[in-house]
């Protein structure tokens, strides 16, 4: 262990390359304030805004309008009727309808695409599936095309997959691929063929878009060479930063969820196994009804919360359960009166035994493999949390109240 601190102090320690770095990377951006770096949807929502030719923007179809023809100039193997020229010589700012998280029926469920735009004079649909740090889901693409093309029959589709560095989409053969790193290149030309027109504000806030992608992307030299240098000087440093990296991120969304939560979630302790994750929580009901009588446990309350993330399994995991009690006896009589009063959950039959000391008492999942999007991840929490578990804090709240601790 020792070993492994002397390798971080000397990583952080007169570091001059390291602090320039930081220098680089600190400068004010709202977008990092905001930390919507990594999140999908908030891409999406700005994609949106430089797509629609009658937003605020001042670029009018310019961005719309080169964005397709670069994706139709790139993916000149792919075969399509929607003709490039074609684009490029129509007036599109009063024939296009721009779409966010568009619904379609799928197989067995409803789909939303990520932006769909409608090009009426044209009779083209451009169909945009945007991926930043989220793995794409098995059939989704196929789905989503299909069901554009029943939907839109006298149309032609243009389906784009636009992930962060052209990745290519699991259907190559009908979905086009384009990347942030086109979009980098193409908002850069815009702002220097029409900055004297466009407003200073519109100006910066692309400005900052570019460097967040620059980011994203890796795409700023200066920043790549200096990052070379601090990994040749202090390579075991930055492994072992990265070995515990994921833990790291998963501490952010938590903290989001512990903000956004009504019922001033607390956090009291977080448990990283191989492959595991667990954070332990309490909210205001037990922190307002349960006396603090836990034994060496998870929290100071005998009875708490759990989110445990499984990478190993994909799964998202939200736990109640009794931990232990001063009193053995006590908590044996705590477990017969959750048996006695609570409608919804459930106990095992060693939960009643007088050594047990943790004692589960509802569980739910979901499955989930995009541990990257930290936005979705933060979305299933909240739903697992205020959702499905709705009943469960309503049980909850009769069975502490009604039990003399």
């Amino acid at each position: 262990m020792m070993k492994e601190v002397d390798l971080l102090n000397s990583f952080i320690t007169n570091n001059k390359e390291l602090e320039l770095l930081e220098a680089k990377l600190n400068k004010f951006n709202p977008f990092k304030i905001l930390q919507i770096e990594g999140y999908e949807l908030k891409h999406s929502n700005i994609l949106f805004w430089l797509l629609d030719p009658k937003e605020n923007h001042g670029l009018r179809d310019e961005f719309l309008k080169r964005m397709v023809c670069d994706v139709l100039h790139s993916n000149e193997e792919i075969k399509t009727d929607v003709k490039l020229q074609d684009i490029y010589l129509e007036d599109l700012n009063d024939s296009c309808y721009v779409n966010r998280e568009y619904s379609v029926n799928l197989t067995s469920s409803i789909g939303y695409i990520d932006i769909l735009i409608r090009l009426e004079k044209l009779k083209v649909i451009i169909l945009i599936e945007n991926k930043i740090y989220a793995k794409e889901k098995k059939g989704k693409l196929e789905g989503y095309l299909n069901a554009v093309q029943k939907e839109y029959s006298d149309y032609e589709i243009l389906p784009i997959f636009l992930s962060l560095t052209e990745e290519e989409p699991s259907i190559s053969n009908k979905y086009f691929s384009y990347s942030y790193k086109n979009i980098i290149d193409l908002l850069k030309l815009l702002i220097d063929l029409y900055k004297d027109g466009l407003s200073d504000r519109i100006v910066n806030f692309i400005k900052y878009y570019i460097n967040t992608l620059e980011g994203l992307t890796m795409s700023n030299e200066e920043v790549i060479n200096l990052c070379k240098r601090i990994y040749q000087k202090h390579k075991k440093a930055i492994d072992l930063i990265i070995e515990y990296g994921p833990a790291l991120e998963f501490d952010c969304v938590f903290e989001e969820f512990e903000s956004n939560t009504e019922d001033k979630i607390k956090l009291h302790s977080k448990r990283p196994f191989k492959d595991e994750i667990y954070y332990w929580f309490t909210n205001s009901m037990i922190r307002d009804e349960v006396p603090e009588i836990a034994d060496d446990w998870e929290t100071p309350y005998p009875i708490a919360y759990g989110f445990k993330f499984d990478l190993n399994n994909n799964r998202l995991k939200l736990i109640l359960e009794v931990g232990t009690f001063l009193e053995q006896e006590k908590r044996l009589e705590f477990i017969k009166h959750i048996d006695k009063h609570g409608e919804k959950v459930k106990l095992r039959a060693d939960a009643f035994k007088i050594k047990s000391k943790h004692s589960k008492i509802f569980t739910e999942y979901q499955n989930f493999n995009d541990w990257d999007d930290q936005e979705l991840l933060l979305k299933r929490m909240k739903k697992l949390y205020e959702d499905i578990f709705e009943e469960i804090h309503k049980d909850l709240n009769q069975i502490i109240t009604s039990f003399n601790f």
